[in-house]
């Protein structure tokens, strides 16, 4: 034991009376503490302050990188920061001392609460926000805290989006249609993805207190500020401009769907796909389109129909098919050409008389086929139909409509590995990726104000009434259903004007459709051109130098420059690396720093990553020696070297002092 204090004295510093395991942990702690504060530590911690601070620092880091020890490091860090009255000492300090601090938990704590308390009293600066967020990606603590960053990032996407749009304007059919997907960075759809987005992160975090106030300004503002405005002003238009025709003048409709994408593929005899995915709406395709974009060999578009009305299963899937005459009977059960178009069977009976060479198929059938299985299911079809079904078996069934969301990011795992397969095993070419209908989803409570009693005989759902008659009621739009069937006259539907619900017995209204709001009608069309040979490796990520000119370094403590060249954006995803120095023979001397390369700006100096080093102080460095910078990729498993440099090292006078 007296050997092994001794080592603690001469590498860390080390000369407390008390021979303590636990002391020393606080000692090294605090030591990386003041290392990585800009304000000066309270008197109370000046003892635990070692001369030997690059050593400390070093040892700190390595602990709590180390994939064995790191939960060890965590349980110790807790006791520390509860021994020293960690809480007392940060509640003097500003934000921006202790941004890059990460030797304790409370750090993150202390700046998720901060930004939960700036972005409830309506402050907007944004861009500060996310900047903080990002500096904190790549410290220890982070993953512990991953859902709670992830729910703030998305609640600050909301909240620009409603101080940039200010106001929804009403205009013409086509133009809200416009505003809605085709507005850049202001769209309408990105209000929908970044609430869902939020609610996938805020689910995960078991203690939601810290986040409660913010959930609830985020339904204020997604409830009573957009739907609201939203409906009410896209109601008005299509009532004044569409009176009872549904037809939106410049988008195709959704009915077209066959004739305009697939119809050309059977003229030049080539194979195609089609992927139905149930209630996969426009801003979860175009989503799913950028995943495409990055993770997989080809290239993603995505278009816009005009969905059917009413916004269902049974009538969105049918005109999806090849169809001359779609037809209701007395019960509203769906005729494609005389053929009913319910279940899997009877779908590829009409897509073979167009092609006789078709399939219809589930995605649950192929998902667990071997590669051979899968190339035989395929043999000599050319139009090929599958369905997909897991966000709206997980909404439209009311114990479980709270996962809706978590549902979509599931279907993003399924899609993208069903196109994989497609494009790997039988080197598919043209794919489509569409949807029978949207879907509305808000997790706040339906009050009955936002319901109202639809008087009909008729059977109806919660957002749509079919009938054999016109009919007008306060709170409707009625159309005439002439537009999609082939018995002109015989049949009208009739929705709650905006997102409002009828008024129905029974569990299960916050996810629905069948109504009119754009989140319900806007059909995306998923245009994905596969290619296999791509070479997808060259231009996956986006690449990384070390920006500092000089290569000699003359203190032991010292900054380094990154420079992320390309701006992540389609085929360019992020890329995470670690950065450490080492020595000819390999060896470690210095802290290792994480660097996440994620930076999507055009603008190339908010490119640049300052990143802050420690040299192990109980070193004796020769400037004759060779040293080097290495960056490796952080993989989690095998850490590939990515780009090494040379460097010299030639400090004058080599001990730990304050440089």
């Amino acid at each position: 034991m007296d050997a092994f204090w001794e080592l603690c004295s001469k590498y860390y510093g080390y000369n407390l009376e008390e021979k303590s395991i636990g002391k020393l942990m606080i000692l090294l702690a605090i030591t990386d503490l003041d290392e990585k504060i800009d304000k000066q530590l309270p008197k109370s911690y000046t003892e635990y302050i070692s001369d030997k601070k690059s050593n400390c620092s070093i040892f700190i880091n390595h602990f709590m990188n180390d994939r064995e020890d790191s939960d060890t490091y965590k349980k110790l860090a807790d006791k520390v920061q509860h021994v020293i009255k960690l809480e007392e000492v940060v509640s003097k300090l500003n934000e921006e001392d202790f941004i890059k601090c990460d030797t304790f938990r409370y750090f993150d704590e202390v700046t998720i609460k901060n930004i939960v308390d700036v972005l409830i009293s309506g402050a907007d600066e944004f861009d500060k926000y996310e900047e903080i967020i990002n500096k904190r990606k790549s410290l220890n603590w982070y993953p512990d805290y991953k859902n709670y960053y992830d729910a703030l990032e998305q609640a600050i996407n909301l909240f620009r989006l409603k101080d940039n749009i200010d106001y929804i304007k009403e205009k013409s059919p086509y133009e809200m249609i416009e505003a809605y997907y085709n507005n850049g960075d202001n769209s309408y759809y990105l209000i929908d993805k970044a609430y869902r987005k939020f609610y996938v992160a805020y689910d995960k975090i078991q203690d939601k207190d810290i986040l409660y106030e913010l959930m609830q300004s985020i339904e204020q503002v997604y409830t009573n500020w957009y739907l609201d405005e939203l409906s009410l002003k896209w109601s008005s238009t299509v009532d004044y401009n569409l009176k009872t025709e549904w037809n939106i003048p410049g988008v195709i409709s959704q009915k077209a769907f066959y004739s305009n994408y697939i119809e050309p593929h059977n003229l030049s005899k080539e194979r195609v796909f089609v992927i139905i995915s149930d209630a996969l709406r426009y801003e979860c395709a175009k989503e799913f389109s950028d995943i495409l974009n990055t993770e997989v060999k080809g290239s993603a578009t995505v278009d816009v129909l005009q969905g059917v009305l009413p916004s269902c299963t049974k009538i969105g899937m049918a005109s999806l098919l090849p169809n001359k005459n779609i037809t209701l009977d007395e019960k509203n059960n769906v005729y494609v050409d005389d053929i009913s178009s319910e279940g899997t069977l009877n779908r590829e009976k009409i897509l073979k008389y167009k092609n006789s060479n078709s399939l219809a198929i589930t995605y649950k059938y192929l998902e667990y086929l071997s590669s051979n299985e899968f190339k035989k299911v395929f043999t000599g079809k050319k139009v090929i139909y599958i369905y997909h079904n897991v966000i709206d078996a997980r909404g439209d069934n009311a114990s479980t409509e709270r996962e809706v969301f978590e549902a979509c990011e599931e279907a993003f795992v399924e899609l993208k590995q069903l196109v994989n397969n497609l494009v790997n095993r039988l080197n598919a070419v043209n794919i489509y990726i569409t949807s029978d209908h949207g879907f509305l989803y808000r997790r706040g409570s339906i009050k009955t104000t936002e319901k109202i009693n639809y008087k009909s005989d008729d059977k109806y759902s919660r957002r749509y009434a079919i009938s054999d008659k016109f009919t007008k009621q306060e709170g409707t739009l009625t159309f005439s259903m002439d537009y999609i069937l082939a018995n002109k006259g015989e049949k009208f539907v009739t929705v709650p004007r905006g997102e409002v619900r009828f008024a129905k017995q029974g569990v299960g209204s916050n996810y629905v459709h069948g109504g009119i709001m754009p989140q319900e009608i806007v059909i995306p069309v998923i245009k994905f051109k596969g290619n296999k040979k791509s070479s997808k490796i060259e231009e996956s990520y986006v690449e990384v130098e070390m920006s500092t000119i000089s290569k000699k370094i003359t203190t032991p403590r010292f900054t380094i420059n990154f420079f992320q060249k390309n701006m992540v954006e389609d085929k360019k995803q992020p890329i995470m690396l670690k950065a450490r120095f080492e020595d000819e023979a390999g060896n470690v001397i210095s802290n290792e720093i994480s660097i996440i390369a994620d930076n999507k700006s055009h603008n190339a100096e908010e490119r640049v990553f300052k990143e802050r080093f420690a040299l192990k102080s109980s070193i004796k460095y020769d400037k004759n020696s060779k040293y080097y910078l290495v960056m490796l990729e952080d993989n989690n498993e095998i850490n590939t070297e990515y780009k090494k440099y040379e460097f010299i090292i030639d400090i004058a006078i080599q001990d730990d002092f304050e440089f």
